[in-house]
């Protein structure tokens, strides 16, 4: 499922799966110094990881995405999730020891002085902190995904997805591909997929992604009425 709005990141991880395309002729090479089999398992054990990289990537960029445009569309504070608000103010100090009175009084100042708490305000460039965002995300299964959007506003995103695609099949290949993932960066030598996995891989994490890309642009459009987003303009029948 496709929109004609194409967010950043979603043309961010079309320009890195040209890295598996490249890859993928190399598999009916005629001339090689091992077998064709050996030489195609090894390809596609590379192919998966980084595949995945690209993936996880595609998911971060989305977020900071989604930033950027409360950023450039100065959307309200008061309009913004809660959970949103609560982790930039209050990530950055986890690492404070609350035991001490001292660490105690400079959160009570770092949230009273946060514009995100100030209903009146709007959202600017430079508010965000895309670290404090991710911090933690990594390999994306099904509930790191779930949990990451879900702090920006978009709750039950696998519903959505379900309801949107017709099934659960999408999540399921999402664990299914990441579990495959794990098996290969931990030294499973028996784990050996072939081209045909990849190739099926690949049609299902780019149908994937390109309804997250959908699921945000109808967030973002729906809930923040925007005139341009991501440098589109935006007409009333998008909204």
């Amino acid at each position: 499922m496709e929109t004609a709005i194409r967010s950043p990141a979603l043309k961010r991880f079309y320009v890195n799966l040209r890295e598996i395309g490249i890859m993928m002729p190399l598999f009916r090479a005629s001339k090689v110094i091992v077998d064709k089999k050996t030489l195609d398992e090894s390809l596609a054990r590379a192919a998966l990881l980084l595949l995945c990289s690209h993936v996880e990537n595609f998911f971060e960029s989305l977020i900071e995405n989604i930033l950027e445009f409360h950023e450039s569309n100065e959307a309200p504070i008061n309009q913004l999730p809660e959970k949103l608000k609560i982790i930039q103010i209050l990530k950055p100090s986890d690492s404070l020891d609350m035991s001490y009175p001292g660490n105690k009084w400079k959160l009570i100042q770092k949230v009273c002085a946060s514009k995100f708490t100030d209903d009146t305000e709007k959202c600017a460039a430079g508010d965000f902190n895309l670290v404090a965002q991710v911090r933690g995300f990594a390999s994306p299964g099904s509930e790191e995904v779930e949990n990451l959007f879900k702090n920006v506003g978009l709750d039950n995103i696998w519903q959505i997805i379900e309801i949107k695609s017709g099934s659960d099949k999408l999540r399921l290949s999402l664990n299914s591909f990441i579990s495959r993932r794990h098996s290969i960066a931990h030294g499973n030598a028996a784990d050996r997929p072939t081209p045909a996995d990849i190739q099926n891989i690949v049609v299902n994490t780019c149908n994937l992604l390109q309804h997250f890309n959908l699921i945000v642009v109808e967030y973002l459009l729906h809930n923040f009425n925007p005139t341009r987003l991501w440098g589109y303009e935006v007409f009333m029948e998008n909204k």
